[in-house]
């Protein structure tokens, strides 16, 4: 065997160990991705869980709030809650949604007669 055979054959090594590694470090890779999604899943199922729990509690707490401010306008000495003393703090007032817009119901069909 000549030397050209010897380094051809190293070479050829090479390749295979390289080519055996690089597979083995993609399904390396391939398993991590596998995990990582799974993980990203599950986070995303707890936050809507959370979330879901989350927002009755605030809308429970803003009621409670609500109703302390109406019973404060009830009592016979009037508001005495800071809230509506202070020029300042009237912003901290929970406000109604806006009502609905009202539409123009034949107005339409009266125009082109």
């Amino acid at each position: 065997m000549g030397p050209l055979f010897v380094c051809l054959l190293t070479v050829v090594q090479c390749a295979c160990y390289f080519f055996f590694f690089s597979q083995t470090a993609f399904l390396h890779f391939q398993e991590l991705d596998d995990h990582i999604n799974n993980v990203a899943t599950k986070v995303v199922h707890l936050g809507d869980q959370l979330e879901g729990v989350n927002t009755p509690r605030a809308r429970a707490e803003e009621a409670q709030k609500l109703i302390g401010y109406f019973t404060d306008f009830l009592d016979d000495l009037g508001p005495t809650s800071d809230v509506f003393n202070d020029p300042f703090r009237v912003s901290e007032l929970p406000l109604p949604p806006p009502p609905p817009k009202k539409r123009a119901i034949g107005r339409d069909s009266q125009s082109s007669v």
